[in-house]
Parts: structure tokens; sequence; C-alpha cells
């Protein structure tokens, strides 16, 4: 598997019996966030300031959120 264009081995684990999970990169940290606080009921006004304050932050294309990626020289 391919995940931010680092290669990973990962088991293709048994899903209900009825051969195997299709496996696919977990989502970036942030990702989702509009989608969750929306469906908690956040309005939009409630939410752009939530990320202008940095309370809630959204997946950054080529950056990991918790940590930085190392780079061999």
């Amino acid at each position: 598997m391919t995940f931010r264009d680092l290669q990973f081995e990962v088991p293709e684990f048994p899903h209900g019996g009825v051969g195997g999970a299709e496996t696919s990169p977990p989502p970036a940290l942030g990702e989702h966030t509009a989608a969750v606080l929306a469906s908690a009921g956040v309005g939009e006004v409630e939410y752009l300031s939530l990320l202008e304050s940095g309370g809630a932050a959204e997946a950054t294309p080529g950056a990991f959120a918790w940590a930085p990626v190392r780079r061999e020289a």
C-alpha cells in the first residue's frame, strides 16, 4: 500500500468470512473534520472560527499533522 509516497506492507484480514477486505490507506488527520462537526450541529461561521483559532484543523496535502515528514538528505 502507498500512503503519502511511502510504501507499507499491510496484511489482508478476513472480512465477514467472505474473502479478504480491501486494504486502503487511513484517512489523514483532519480529513473528516468538516463532516464530523457539521453532524454535531456546528454551523459554517462557527467552523471557520474554530479553524482560525486552531481549535479545529483540516487535513493539509503533503503534511503530517502530528509529526513532520523526515526526508533523507
